[in-house]
């Protein structure tokens, strides 16, 4: 996962405990997977998976998506408009990073040799 359920509740901020109210972690866990897996879909073809490490970038499209599926799902699908926008500029983003108009690029490790896949890699994000 891109992200975690203490920074999602955290992005929902004070509307956490309204929205969350009864939902169980396991349900969080789910959308997390789920809106990880929406951004694999659109990533694979120019980054290597799994990914190594943390990316700051898709952990904020991973709580994008998450927060406005979270609305989907128990707020009767009303989305506030920050939020649309959020998830509108998520799959943007993730759009120009298959286009690679946004590069993810790999970045060796200093203390391990190049094997990409066998080895923890470094990313960063370099807009055109």
């Amino acid at each position: 996962m891109y992200s975690s359920i203490i920074k999602l509740k955290k992005a929902l901020g004070d509307k956490a405990e309204l929205l969350l109210n009864g939902i169980e972690d396991s349900e969080l866990t789910d959308i997390l997977t789920d809106s990880s897996n929406v951004i694999d879909s659109y990533i694979k073809t120019v980054i290597p998976l799994p990914l190594n490490e943390a990316n700051a970038m898709l952990d904020q499209i991973c709580l994008s998506l998450a927060k406005a599926e979270i609305y989907r799902r128990f707020a009767s699908n009303d989305l506030p408009k920050d939020v649309s926008e959020q998830e509108s500029k998520a799959y943007k983003d993730l759009e120009k990073i298959q286009q690679k108009k946004i590069i993810v690029v790999a970045q060796d490790n200093p203390e391990n040799d190049t094997n990409f896949t066998a080895k923890p890699v470094n990313f960063n994000i370099f807009m055109e």
